[in-house]
C-alpha cells in the first residue's frame, strides 16, 4: 500500500490526461482531508499542467472510508473462500 501511495499515485499523476483522476483515489482523498497539496502542485508545476483541484474534505472522508471499508472487505472475503483442507 506504501508503495502504492508514493510510487503508484504519483507516477499517475505525471500522465496529463490521467493527473485528472487523483482527487478520487485513496491519496487525493487523504491530501483534501489534509489540505496537503506539495505533491499535486509539484508535479503539475513540473509536467506544466494546471493544478489538480482536490475535493471538499466533506467529500474526501467518505471516499477515504470507502476505500477502507472495501479493503477490510476484501481482506476477509479473500481467505474465507480458500480452501485450508
Amino acid at each position: 500500500m506504501i508503495g502504492y501511495l508514493y510510487l503508484g499515485e504519483t507516477l499517475l499523476m505525471m500522465i496529463p490526461r490521467i493527473n485528472a483522476l487523483y482527487p478520487v483515489l485513496p491519496g487525493g482523498a487523504t491530501a483534501s482531508l489534509t489540505d496537503f497539496t506539495y505533491l499535486a502542485d509539484a508535479m503539475s508545476e513540473q509536467v506544466g499542467s494546471r493544478a489538480v483541484q482536490l475535493l471538499p474534505p466533506a467529500t474526501g472522508a467518505p471516499l477515504l472510508t470507502a476505500y477502507a471499508l472495501a479493503a477490510s472487505l476484501i481482506a476477509v472475503i479473500i481467505p474465507m473462500r480458500r480452501d485450508v483442507t
